[in-house]
C-alpha cells in the first residue's frame, strides 16, 4: 500500500509519501474501516502518541553536539579510573610497556 499523505505539524503541513508493508497497510486499513478516519488523520492521532515521543528523541539526539572521545570516556568512568597508573601513562606508554615486559622477561629467569 503506497500513500500520499499531508500532515500537519503545528503551523507547518509536510507531503509525505510512504509505503507500508503488509502487515502495517492490515492495520491501517482495519483502523481506518473501525475509526472512518482518512490516512491522514490516523498517522497525525499516531503521531500525537508515542510517534511524537520518539520524533523528539530522535531529533535532540541529532541537535546534541557531538561528544569527543574525551568526554565519552569521562562519561564512561574511565578517566582516571586506574590509581596506580603512570602520570605519563598516555603519552608514554611505550616505555612504559616496555618496561614491564623487560621486567617480567627477567622474573620469568628466575
Amino acid at each position: 500500500m503506497s500513500e500520499q499523505i499531508e500532515l500537519g505539524a503545528g503551523l507547518m503541513v509536510m507531503n509525505v509519501t510512504t509505503a507500508f508493508d503488509g502487515e502495517s497497510a492490515d492495520k491501517l486499513a482495519y483502523i481506518q474501516a473501525q475509526t472512518n478516519e482518512d490516512i491522514a488523520e490516523i498517522l497525525d492521532r499516531a503521531l500525537a502518541g508515542l510517534g511524537v515521543a520518539r520524533i523528539d528523541w530522535y531529533y535532540q539526539q541529532l541537535r546534541q553536539p557531538a561528544k569527543s572521545p574525551l568526554e565519552i570516556f569521562e562519561d564512561l568512568g574511565l578517566v582516571g579510573c586506574i590509581d596506580d597508573a603512570e602520570p605519563d601513562l598516555s603519552s608514554a606508554y611505550q616505555s612504559h610497556i616496555q618496561g614491564y615486559l623487560q621486567d617480567k622477561q627477567q622474573q620469568d629467569r628466575f
